[in-house]
């Protein structure tokens, strides 16, 4: 009985062991097919790609934390992707490139082509789009990607001439003595009094037409922007100043419905804040005089939460918590609580504007100021025009 109970234990260990040995055979074997398999892609492609072979061609883009923030929230490996392809986008590359990567998860690499097109205002010939393959192989992967462009070389070399001409000037009125918190000011107002909001392609859009007012390009030579451009055209002058800067991609709402909407967040001092250049500037058609506005100025999470929501896009955003630069509280126009001494001092103090922003700790307090103060403060009223987060605009003639 022993012997026979001895032989059936025998025969078990030897077909576990049989058994161990096929599996890490076939995992050999499959890991022999995909090391072939890219072996074969490198030689299919070998004499027509353009790109990477191996560490020592990593691109040097210069990803600096300082005024790149998108590339704040990436691991070392994503870093070597996100250098890589800033400079092939730098070299208006956009053949077929062949990249061999650290190992990177699909998430992680779309998080680093999302950080890029935040980060990088001046690709304007670039519009985020892309399309790429992975192979394994070894410790890598091989990546075959192409990157679309908006515009051709010759394009990008005239509109580049004309960009940094443009920048150069707008840059050279503010002074260097400045403050960050002016300087990104003045960038806010210029683009309020400089740039238009771009209705005729904002009414072709389910075209999914490409043009100049995406762009900064458009926002900043053109003086004619969609949110996009808008964004992208204050992102840039304000990286340019110095002031780390970052674009958003979301939707804004109105309480009814919601759209796609584009904006930034700047980091000033050791605070991210929030700034919507293009909400800042719709309404200056109809009412010019309230040019610039600063209603969506450095403006912070809990006011986020009114109107807006980040899309699900792989870029970072950090917590927009700042309070010191908010807009009303740095220029002493917030009014917690209605007090008519209080306003009639603001009023006095910007009585040589031609109208006076002024926000309020909430809706009844607000209500409460156009009730008892301005329906016959000598103000030289004409209208007003209630805005959202509770502010209240007001010309002056």
């Amino acid at each position: 009985m022993k012997k026979i109970s001895a032989l059936i234990i025998g025969i078990f260990i030897l077909t576990l062991t049989a058994a161990c040995v096929l599996t890490v055979s076939l995992l050999i074997s499959e890991k022999d097919r995909l090391q072939a398999e890219g072996s074969e892609v490198i030689a299919f492609f070998k004499d027509s790609y353009s790109g990477l072979v191996g560490d020592d061609a990593i691109y040097d883009y210069g990803v600096d934390p300082s005024v790149y923030c998108a590339a704040v929230g990436l691991n070392e490996n994503q870093i070597i992707f996100y250098q890589t392809l800033c400079g092939h986008i730098c070299d208006h590359d956009n053949n077929l490139i062949l990249l061999f990567l650290p190992d990177l998860t699909e998430k992680e690499m779309d998080q680093v082509i999302d950080s890029v097109y935040a980060d990088h205002p001046e690709f304007f010939w670039w519009n985020g789009s892309y399309s790429y393959s992975c192979y394994p192989f070894f410790d890598r992967m091989i990546m075959m990607m192409r990157i679309d462009f908006i515009e051709d070389e010759k394009e990008i070399n005239e509109k580049q001439v004309i960009l940094d001409t443009k920048i150069e000037e707008i840059l050279s009125d503010i002074d260097p003595a400045a403050t960050p918190y002016e300087k990104l000011t003045a960038i806010h107002d210029y683009i309020g009094t400089h740039t238009t909001y771009d209705w005729d392609h904002y009414d072709e859009m389910d075209s999914e037409e490409w043009s100049d007012s995406d762009t900064a390009y458009g926002c900043i030579v053109n003086g004619l922007a969609l949110c996009n451009g808008y964004a992208q055209g204050f992102e840039l002058l304000a990286q340019k100043a110095g002031i780390p800067c970052c674009y958003i991609c979301g939707n804004m709402s109105d309480g009814e419905s919601k759209e796609l909407h584009a904006w930034n967040y700047v980091l000033l001092d050791d605070d991210y804040y929030y700034v919507d250049c293009t909400s800042d500037d719709l309404f200056d058609e109809v009412y010019p005089d309230f040019a610039p506005c600063h209603t969506f100025y450095c403006f912070s999470d809990d006011e986020l939460a009114e109107n807006y929501e980040i899309c699900d896009y792989e870029a970072a955003v950090p917590e927009c918590g700042g309070t010191k630069y908010d807009y009303f509280l740095y220029h002493g126009l917030y009014v917690e609580k209605y007090d008519e001494a209080v306003l009639e001092s603001i009023a006095a103090a910007y009585a040589d504007r031609n109208y006076l922003e002024i926000k309020f700790g909430s809706t009844d307090e607000r209500k409460e100021a156009v009730d008892n103060f301005f329906s016959w403060y000598d103000f030289g009223l004409k209208y007003l025009y209630k805005d959202a987060f509770d502010v209240l605009l007001v010309l002056n003639e």
